[in-house]
């Protein structure tokens, strides 16, 4: 190689060096072996986010920023995003309800792998809320939790036994109150001083105090011995003789009853017959009824009805106002025309005249001047030629002139005229016929 050709090459080596970028980028899985980052200043080995992706691959792997600290780390099974955990305990996951009266949970919401899930739900102020309804799918692990009324506040799920999740997103942390204390997720009721044991026995009755939310707050023992160290074997009832006792003793367990006893017919409850007393059932006694006055005109007492004398009865006497028994006086009575009265009898001895009546309302149409219209009026007794009382309308008008005829068995003609030389229409009125005849 000459001179001229060597400076050739060497200028062209140097152009092709300041046209080629620096390499500063390696693969580690091409240029390293065995790695060690102990002391690397950034470790960054998962993707990190507020929102789980929608979907995953299997062994996929990510950080969730807004979970509760301690299961932030996700990893994917079966096309499912899994909170990461040791698989051995079981976990929690809290759902927020505002006036809500049923809440549902899906599984891939609480994130639990354990069908032993349970819920506890409490107010705003802490309390646990009683009556609730908890419903848990075995095969989609939904849980549905249920409330007598719209309920607002948290609801905490629990999964318990091998195979559970490490818990969802919202899981409870911090200290807790109102009937719990400790903190979350793990709190404990707080005590109500009652100390723990049986309580009652054969000599002793517990006394349980329960509070309004159906706590225990007080549990004492209440001894039923007797006073010489004895204990009570046998209760017995004992009532008077008007009453059947039934159950009597009792020597452990059982009810006593009482009935009324049964009594002979007629008999009443009633204290001693003229005295003071304790009552029995007895027959009535003549002392037990009052006696009645006789109304001499200012009003007498009611009572029992005095026994007539010897004969009364058969006298044909009558009991009176004043309380005696007397014979009626029939030479008192003053007879009307036609009525005869002859010892205790009452006769007839002259026709009573018999006076009937009817009345319809009838709308006449127009009547022609000089002419006349008549309408038939029943009267139930009447007789064809009766003599017959017309009783006409006070507001028939003027220029109208009638007549009522008994014209046949139970039927009066009602006959109007009209005299002037125009013609009328009557309005509807009422006309009445009635007719005094002899039987």
């Amino acid at each position: 190689m000459n001179i001229q050709r060597f400076f050739w090459l060497a200028a062209l080596l140097v152009a092709c060096a300041g046209a080629m970028p620096a390499q500063t980028q390696v693969r580690l899985k091409d240029q390293s072996q065995d790695y060690d980052m102990t002391n690397a200043p950034l470790t960054r080995p998962n993707r990190v986010g507020t929102a789980l992706p929608g979907a995953c691959q299997d062994a996929e792997m990510f950080f969730l920023l807004t979970a509760q600290p301690g299961q932030n780390l996700y990893g994917c099974v079966s096309g499912t995003w899994k909170v990461m955990g040791d698989g051995a305990g079981g976990g929690a996951y809290a759902a927020a309800l505002k006036a809500e009266a049923v809440k549902t949970i899906t599984a891939q919401q609480h994130g639990l792998t354990s069908p032993n899930l349970a819920a506890s739900c409490f107010n705003g102020s802490g309390d646990r809320v009683e009556g609730i309804g908890v419903k848990v799918n075995s095969s989609t692990l939904q849980v549905d939790v249920s409330f007598p009324a719209p309920f607002t506040g948290t609801c905490v799920l629990i999964g318990s036994g091998a195979g559970s999740g490490g818990g969802g997103v919202g899981t409870p942390s911090g200290t807790a109150g109102g009937d719990l204390s400790g903190s979350y997720p793990n709190p404990v009721l707080v005590p109500s001083g009652v100390t723990a044991g049986t309580y009652g026995g054969a000599t002793q009755i517990p006394q349980i105090q329960v509070d309004s939310k159906g706590r225990i707050v007080s549990a004492t023992q209440v001894g039923v011995s007797g006073g010489g160290g004895g204990s009570i074997t046998s209760v017995g009832l004992s009532l008077p003789a008007e009453f059947t006792v039934s159950g009597s003793p009792v020597t452990g367990s059982g009810s006593l009853s009482a009935s009324w006893a049964s009594q002979a017919a007629g008999k009443v409850m009633a204290a001693p017959s003229g005295s003071m007393g304790t009552p029995s059932f007895r027959a009535l006694a003549q002392s037990d009824l009052p006696v009645m006055n006789g109304d001499s005109g200012s009003g007498g007492a009611k009572g029992a009805v005095p026994a007539p004398a010897a004969g009364d009865a058969a006298a044909g006497k009558f009991l009176k106002a004043d309380g005696t028994w007397a014979v009626a006086a029939l030479g008192n009575w003053t007879a009307g025309n036609g009525i005869a009265i002859t010892g205790t009898e009452i006769g007839v001895s002259a026709e009573v005249a018999q006076r009937i009546t009817s009345a319809a309302s009838y709308d006449f149409p127009s009547i022609a001047a000089q002419t006349c219209a008549e309408f038939p009026l029943t009267l139930t007794g009447v007789a064809a030629g009766d003599e017959i009382a017309p009783g006409w309308p006070a507001t028939l008008e003027a220029g109208l002139a009638g007549v009522m005829i008994a014209s046949s068995a139970n039927t009066v003609v009602v006959r109007v005229c009209n005299v002037t030389a125009n013609a009328i229409n009557p309005v509807a009125q009422t006309f009445r016929a009635t007719s005094v005849r002899g039987f």
